[in-house]
Order: structure tokens, then C-alpha cells, then sequence
């Protein structure tokens, strides 16, 4: 086949022929088409012919002038490849010519002529079925619907009565139905997992082995890990990460349980409250606060009912305050009001009066029976000292006799009464008067009452917690009826730097005692004699005698002089309800005199009747009242009287110790 060489710059419509074909130039797509003969249809693919032997290489001509580009031509057969000339002179570049047109290349080896694509055939009739192969050897026996087959003995399946799968359901039965989920080749640890229904229990069972007692956190989450919701650890915890709530059970008060135990945990509707089980109160709330005893403020003495001070929190309005020793209920006070965190409850009678050095425990409860911890407090001993009475919030120590006053609380606010010994009556001898004895001196601070003399209340006194002397003056000894001489003076009495001085003597006929002044003074001698002076603060004076009238003075009275309500009277003295019953005490002795209408009285609170014209002895002041002593008259009646007796009464306000 010769290679084909397209005429230069043809024209649409031109015609080539070369080989047996013939070829149409078409402009528009400036291209050769082959168009006779006409393509058929496409043959059959020949078979690919030997490879040609390659031809030897010509020599290369010289280079010729480029000419115009022409139209691109069909691209021809591929021509042999020729031998290699050598390589020519290298010619001089001429102009730059016209696209010369491509070459045919020229067939490798003898090509053979590519045959017309045939169309697509029908699709033949499918083929017949083959032959069944040979049955196999399993068999499965007991099979059923839904039954799931596993493997038997040598080549025999079996299908299992007890074990379905239904596409929706897997079901297993049996004594002791179990299903494992085993990791056995964890990176770190195993895992094993069991779930299984066994003897009227379902276990779900989580370790790290199947072996007894393996453990392994067990954990509820969202699919492949992404989010765990809870996780019961291996020592029972349970932990879970909810932000929302966590539903426990619920119920009314009839519905708890029948046989509960230590640590149940409810809701109750009847209640509206949390609660739980506790082994000292049962079922008991617990969203409720256990009240507090923050600190108690006072102390318990053995037989004084004092007050306790009680500062708390977490409480109710109302509380319940409970004294116990050991296991003793000494005392219970309900309804109980607290304010601002504090509260002051009287101590019981069957907790004072247990003995000093016993230990009471003291809880308080709220409305809703929650027990605070117990603080305890030692029964302290009480201050001892004198013949103790109590009236009504008071606790009352009198001495009669000198004693010693033992205080066992600290800063003791204390109210006293302090009365010395009443002075004895003067002695005139024959058929003459002495003068009545002055009371004796007479000091007190219990407000709202007087000392004597018309003075108030002496200053408030607090005493610490140690020992004092109480020292009771006695009352002046009568004076002997058989010469003129004036009485003596009584003895003071004392407490904690408060003195009362005695009673002055009083005077005879000639003569005024020289103890005439005191507490109260004595009564003037009968010859005209100044009645003695009383100490400011704790009585008056005593009363003038006069010999025109045949009579003494009265002796003075812790409330009034001598003389005051006639002549010649002994003075009166000063109402006190420091024991809680008002007593007068500290009154001055009436004078002797003869029966010429004068009365011999002594003055009120224990001040000593007088010897009137022969017929009666003079009187003593009265015991314990500090009264002056009853002037004498003439020698055959005897002696005057004698003062009385002083006293010291102590006492405190149990309330606010």
C-alpha cells in the first residue's frame, strides 16, 4: 500500500483516490473522509499479523524550506521505520514556510485491514437447569419454628426446644439459664458478664473472670462509652452522673415497711417528707436540721432550783428539754419557746435534787422528734452556812449564832440584813427608874426596804466563791437592881465588811451609863439625863428621863428615838420580809417608872418591857430581834433587862444564778 499524499490547499469537495479508496476533502471540518468505497459493517477482528522487520535507517536528506501550513490530512498508515542515516550538514535556516501536510505513517509490518463493528446480537435463550447435586451427610434433629440449631455429635445439628429466636424475641429456659459475655483479650484486664435466672433470683453478675467472687465496676451509659449515666463500683457504691434528680421510693405512712431496716430510705406522701430508719428513733425525717446546744449559761446546785440559760440553733419554734442521769429521766420540760436562739428553762425538782457531784445530761428535741447531742453538767455544791429557807424565787441562809457563811458561786449577788445585840436597861436602885436599853444597830440592802436610822437600802453586794465569817453579836447582860448604874452596850455583828454596832446601855437614876450610845442609844438617866446617840444609818437616839416624871428615857429604836410614841416608850423598829414573811426588828426597851400612869411598853420589834413601881421585873430584849432591854425600878423586883440578841440573814435570787 503506497503512503497517501493529499494534494496542498484543496477545496471543499475535492477528491483524492489512493489504494482502491477514495477520499472527500469537507471543509468545515477541514478533513479528508474516506468516501467510497463506503465503510460496512464492522468485520470481525483479524488476527494480528508478524511483527515486520524493522527496515534499515536512510540517510537524512537536507533540511527543505518550510512551506504554508496546509489542511490537516487523515492521518495515513504508519509507514516502516527506515534505517538511521547519517546525521547532514546542519542547512541554513530558511524562512519560516507553510505547514506542510502530515504525513501517512507508514503500517508496522503488514497491518491488517480493521472490519466494519458488527451490531450487538439477541440475547440467547437461557440454558436448562443443571443436574441436583448430591444431598450432604448432616441431618438436624428436633428441629422446630424458631428454634435455634447448634452443633451435635459428628455431623448431627440439633435444635434446641429451649433456646427460640422468633426475629424479635431470643428465649432461654432452663434450671439454671445464664447468658456470658467474656472479654478475653483486653489490653489491660478481662471482662466477664453474666446474666442469669436462678432459684426464684435474677443475678446480673460483673467480674473479670468466671471465678468465684471476681469483681468489676459495672457502668449504665450511652452506646460505645460516650456518656456514662451511672456505675455500681466493686465495693457497692453507686455512682450517678445525672444533673436532673434521682426518683427513690415513695408512699403514705401506712405503706412503709412491714419489718424495716438500719438505713431505709422513702418518701413519705402522707408527711411530705424525706425519711429514713434509724435504730434510736425509727422512721425519722431527713431534711430536717438536728438542733444544736450551742453553749448553757448557768449551773445545777444540789436543793436550789436555779434557771439555765441555753443558747441553740437548727431548732424548732417550740423544743423539748430533757435531763437525764445515765440512763435516768431526771426531768422533762415541753413546749419550750426559743427566741433568737436562745432559751432559759427552771431546772426540775428531781434534778436539783440529786447530789452534788452527780452528772446530768441535757439534750433538746424538736417538734419532729430529732434529738440533739447531750451536753453535760456537774451538780455543783450550794452555799452552805445558817438555817436555810427558801420564799419563793429566794434561797435564805440565817444565822442566829456566829457561823461561817460558805459561797460555792461564782459572783453571788446577795441581799443581807445585819442586827447587833440589843443594849441592856438601867439599874437605879431603891424606888427609882433606869432607862430602857437602845436596840441594837440595825444595816440592810434588800431593796426597796430601809436600814435603820431612816436611811434606804445599803448598796448591792456580790461575794465570790470562797468562805465568810458571820459574827452575831449578843445582847448586853442584864444589870444588877441593887446599886444605881447604867446598862451596858451589846455586842456588834458583822458580814463581809458590814458592822453593826450594839445597842447603847441605858442610864440608871444619878448617873448615865457610859455605854449609853450604839446602834440606837440607851434612855436618859432618871435625874434628867440625855438619852444616848445612835450610829447614823443604824438606829436613833434614845429618850431624855426626867425626874419630874419619875422615869428614865426610853431607849432608842432601829425606826424611831426613844420616847417617840409616849413617854417613856421604847422606840420602834424596821420592818424587813427578807425571809419572806415582814418581821420587825431592832426596838428599843422601855424605861422603869412608878405607877403614876405611865406605861412600861417596849417598842415594836423586840424592844424589852420596863419594871413599873415594884411590880414586875424588867424584860430582856427578844432573842434574834436586837432589842433593847426593859429598865429596872427599886431592888426588890431584881435586875433590868437583859438586850437581845442580834441576827444575820443572807440571801439570793435563785433565778439568776
Amino acid at each position: 500500500m503506497s503512503a497517501l499524499n493529499f494534494p496542498n490547499s484543496p477545496s471543499n469537495g475535492d477528491t483524492y483516490s489512493a489504494n482502491g479508496l477514495t477520499y472527500t476533502y469537507n471543509s468545515s471540518s477541514t478533513k479528508w473522509v474516506r468516501t467510497s468505497p463506503s465503510v460496512g459493517a464492522q468485520g470481525a477482528t483479524g488476527s494480528t499479523g508478524s511483527q515486520g522487520a524493522t527496515g534499515s535507517g536512510g540517510a537524512t536528506g537536507a533540511q527543505g524550506a518550510t512551506g504554508s501550513t496546509g489542511p490537516t490530512g487523515n492521518t495515513g498508515a504508519q509507514g516502516a521505520t527506515g534505517p538511521t542515516g547519517s546525521t547532514g550538514a546542519q542547512g541554513a535556516t530558511a524562512a519560516q514556510g507553510a505547514q506542510g501536510a502530515t504525513g501517512s505513517t507508514g503500517p508496522t509490518g503488514a497491518q491488517g485491514a480493521a472490519g466494519s463493528g458488527g451490531s450487538t446480537g439477541a440475547q440467547g435463550a437461557a440454558g436448562a437447569a443443571g443436574a441436583q447435586g448430591a444431598a450432604g451427610s448432616a441431618t438436624i434433629s428436633s428441629n422446630a419454628n424458631n428454634r435455634i440449631i447448634t452443633g451435635g455429635s459428628g455431623s448431627n445439628l440439633v435444635g434446641e426446644a429451649n433456646l427460640t429466636w422468633d426475629g424479635a424475641t431470643l428465649y432461654a429456659a432452663g434450671s439454671d439459664a445464664q447468658l456470658r459475655l467474656y472479654d478475653s483479650s483486653a489490653s489491660s484486664e478481662n471482662s466477664a458478664l453474666r446474666i442469669m435466672a436462678y432459684n426464684g433470683v435474677n443475678f446480673i453478675q460483673s467480674g473479670k473472670a468466671f471465678s468465684s467472687d471476681s469483681k468489676a465496676d459495672l457502668i449504665f451509659g450511652s452506646m460505645f462509652g460516650g456518656t456514662e449515666w451511672a456505675r455500681i463500683t466493686t465495693d457497692g457504691s453507686i455512682k450517678q452522673t445525672s444533673t436532673q434528680y434521682f426518683q427513690i421510693a415513695k408512699g403514705t405512712t401506712a405503706q412503709r415497711p412491714s419489718s424495716p431496716v438500719v438505713g431505709m430510705l422513702r418518701f413519705n406522701t402522707t408527711t411530705d417528707q424525706l425519711e429514713n430508719y434509724n435504730s434510736n428513733t425509727g422512721w425519722q425525717n431527713v431534711n430536717v436540721k438536728t438542733p444544736i446546744i450551742n453553749s448553757i449559761t448557768g449551773d445545777i446546785y444540789a436543793g436550789i432550783p436555779t434557771n439555765l440559760t441555753l443558747s441553740v440553733s437548727d431548732t424548732s419554734a417550740t423544743i423539748t428539754v430533757t435531763f437525764k442521769e445515765g440512763s435516768t429521766t431526771r426531768g422533762t420540760l415541753t413546749n419550750q419557746s426559743v427566741s433568737s436562739g436562745s432559751l432559759t428553762v427552771a431546772v426540775p425538782s428531781g434534778v436539783y435534787g440529786q447530789s452534788a457531784g452527780d452528772t446530768i445530761t441535757i439534750t433538746i428535741a424538736n417538734a419532729d422528734g430529732v434529738v440533739s447531742a447531750g451536753t453535760n453538767k456537774t451538780i455543783q455544791t450550794s452555799p452552805s452556812g445558817g438555817t436555810i429557807t427558801t420564799s419563793g424565787n429566794y434561797r435564805i441562809h440565817s444565822f442566829t449564832s456566829s457561823g461561817t457563811f460558805v459561797n460555792t458561786i461564782s459572783n453571788l449577788a446577795v441581799e443581807y440584813l445585819v442586827i447587833a445585840g440589843g443594849g441592856a436597861g438601867g439599874s437605879a436602885g431603891s424606888s427609882v427608874a433606869g432607862g430602857g436599853g437602845g436596840a441594837g444597830g440595825y444595816r440592810s440592802n434588800v431593796s426597796g426596804q430601809s436600814s435603820g436610822g431612816g436611811n434606804s437600802a445599803e448598796s448591792g453586794m456580790t461575794l465570790s466563791a470562797t468562805s465568810y465569817t458571820v459574827t452575831v453579836g449578843d445582847g448586853a447582860p442584864a444589870t444588877a437592881g441593887t446599886s444605881d448604874q447604867g446598862g451596858s452596850r451589846g455586842s456588834s455583828s458583822t458580814f463581809n465588811g458590814i458592822t453593826s454596832t450594839g445597842g447603847g446601855g441605858g442610864g440608871g437614876n444619878g448617873s448615865d451609863s457610859s455605854q449609853a450610845s450604839g446602834g440606837s442609844g440607851g434612855g436618859g438617866k432618871e435625874s434628867n439625863g440625855a438619852g444616848g446617840s445612835g450610829t447614823s444609818g443604824q438606829g436613833y437616839d434614845g429618850g431624855d428621863g426626867s425626874e419630874g416624871n419619875n422615869a428614865g428615857g426610853g431607849g432608842g429604836g432601829a425606826g424611831e428615838a426613844g420616847n417617840t410614841d409616849g413617854f417613856p416608850y421604847g422606840g420602834d423598829g424596821v420592818s424587813s420580809n427578807i425571809t419572806g414573811s415582814a418581821v420587825t426588828r431592832g426596838g428599843g426597851g422601855g424605861s422603869g417608872n412608878t405607877s403614876g400612869g405611865y406605861g412600861a411598853v417596849g417598842g415594836d420589834g423586840g424592844g424589852g418591857t420596863a419594871s413599873m413601881s415594884h411590880g414586875s421585873a424588867a424584860q430582856n430584849g427578844t432573842a434574834n430581834t436586837g432589842g433593847g432591854g426593859g429598865g429596872g425600878y427599886g431592888i426588890s423586883v431584881g435586875a433590868s433587862g437583859a438586850g437581845g440578841k442580834g441576827i444575820v440573814i443572807v440571801r439570793y435570787n435563785m433565778t439568776t444564778i
